[in-house]
This record gives structure tokens, sequence and C-alpha cells, in this order.
């Protein structure tokens, strides 16, 4: 993915085109035969919530801290948290108030909150 980012000089993050070669191999997978990268993608695709978290959550933050400039950090550290705790918050009630009235089906108060507590996450990684 980065190889092929750098190549065709586009500026999509990474995470997006991560997200977007594996949209691709699934639908493809869906319609073609593709041998045993069918079996990987099978596996890949039924494999558990916590081992993706435990195996790739801590390479991402690592990669995301180390690049961090330890001064800027503390000079915007401020806004970043005011941000970041009540800008989200506010953001998921705002979400949710929304989803309770607007999305079909009986969605009570917590499953619309739960819904503007997912939408208003701070980070796509």
């Amino acid at each position: 993915a980065g190889i092929a980012q750098r190549r065709l000089s586009f500026s999509l993050p990474y995470a997006v085109v991560l997200l977007l070669i594996g949209l691709v191999l699934g639908f493809v997978d869906l319609n073609v035969n593709l041998g045993a990268l069918a079996e990987s993608i099978h596996v890949w695709r039924h494999l558990g919530g916590h081992v993706i978290v435990l195996l790739f959550l801590p390479p991402l933050l690592f990669a995301s801290s180390s690049s961090v400039d330890f001064h800027v950090f503390t000079r915007v550290s401020g806004q970043a948290t005011l941000l970041a705790v009540p800008g989200v918050l506010l953001s998921a009630l705002l979400t949710a108030g929304v989803a309770l009235f607007a999305v079909p089906g009986n969605w009570n108060f917590t499953t619309s909150l739960l819904f503007g507590a997912m939408l208003s996450a701070t980070d796509p990684v």
C-alpha cells in the first residue's frame, strides 16, 4: 500500500489506502475464485476482534507516538485535551440526538448514544 501510494503520488492517508485495498480484496473474493489467496482472506475475515486489537493497535500507536515532536505536543496539549474530551462528548450527544429521531427503527437513547460515541472518534486509526 505504501509503495503504491508513493509511486502513484496520491495523498490519501495510509489507513484509508489499506481500507480500500481490503474492500477490493473482499469484493473480489466474493465474486472470483482466488484459490490460496481466498483461504487467506477467509482466515483474516474470521479473525477475532481481540486478536486484531492486540496485534495491530500497539504498532499503530507506537508509529504515531514516535513521530510526535515533544515541544509541539506540550504547546498544544491544552487545546487537544479541550477538543478530545468535551468536544467528543458534545459530538457524541448531538449525534445521538439526531440518530434518536432520524434513524428508522426502535432505538432508545442508550443505543443512539453508543452510535454517537462510535461516530465521534477523534482518530480514524
